[in-house]
């Protein structure tokens, strides 16, 4: 159940409003913008935090869907890059991918009488096509339509290096410097050592350049000095960048056992019957 302040459930009630919506984003960095559909800028404490909600951001939202029941809360928020606050280039570093992220309703001729809290949750990845940036948010019950528990297969359920895999990936990790570069998803670097194929599925943390602080899975490793993300970054790469890469797992037992060497904790069934066994019967010799 919602709560509102007598005062502005009186005015939402009544046949002339005065409203307008305030956005709060808070990025996972800390940063927060705020957006406002009202045609100035609003500057609203929310009891926890002071926002300027600025109205030129060029951000709308389609209508939110809600119901009384347990199912998630979701809306789509859309808007075109004309602010100075919400760039092309952080965008596309995902620093807004997994914001949290709240919606309210206040009267912007008098501030005094509260907010109506329509919807709190947290912002999907976010989706650029020309120049429009488009993006999904999440209510607070979303998680609870995620699966959780583990489920019987051949394929290992660890993560690599985790307490159940138990590998120490500090020990493989290796740091590397770029030498030339093909595109936003492949270049070549020095400083690597390992086989082809070492550092497929692995994991690359830019230490220096546009991307710093960036991660992103690696595609493929020629055993030389190419290597392939397995998306492109955001920002440009460029030649003397330099980052961390880790080796990856295909969560087979062949790279359990020919790579790390730690078959002993492999949390897969790989020996398991698989469906093709209900269908089998004996024959004669």
């Amino acid at each position: 159940m919602k709560t509102v302040s007598t005062a502005l459930a009186t005015h939402l009630s009544g046949e002339s409003l005065t409203v307008c919506k305030l956005w709060k984003v808070k990025r996972v960095d800390g940063t927060i913008l705020g957006s406002t559909d009202f045609d100035q800028d609003i500057t609203y404490d929310d009891g926890t935090d002071t926002v300027t909600y600025v109205h030129d951001t060029g951000m709308t939202a389609k209508a939110t869907e809600q119901s009384a029941d347990m199912s998630s809360t979701n809306t789509d928020v859309m808007g075109f890059l004309d602010s100075s606050a919400i760039t092309d280039s952080d965008i596309r570093a995902g620093k807004y991918d997994y914001a949290a992220i709240e919606l309210r309703v206040v009267n912007w001729a008098d501030l005094t009488m509260g907010d109506l809290k329509v919807l709190k949750g947290t912002v999907g990845p976010v989706v650029m096509i020309n120049g429009q940036y488009t993006a999904t948010v999440y209510g607070l019950t979303y998680p609870l339509s995620t699966k959780i528990g583990q489920t019987f297969g051949p394929v290992c359920r660890a993560d690599l290096g985790d307490s159940r895999c138990q590998v120490n990936l500090a020990a493989l990790r290796q740091t590397g410097t770029v030498t030339s570069v093909a595109s936003l998803q492949e270049f070549t670097a020095s400083g690597l050592t390992g086989a082809q194929n070492y550092f497929d599925d692995g994991v690359v943390t830019w230490l220096t350049g546009d991307n710093a602080g960036a991660t992103m899975e690696t595609g493929s490793w020629d055993g030389v000095s190419l290597v392939t993300l397995f998306l492109s970054m955001g920002l440009e790469i460029q030649v003397g960048d330099t980052f961390t890469i880790e080796p990856g797992c295909n969560h087979a037992t062949t790279d359990c056992f020919n790579k790390f060497n730690n078959v002993i904790n492999f949390q897969g069934e790989n020996v398991m019957p698989g469906n093709d066994a209900i269908f089998d019967y004996p024959v004669s010799p």
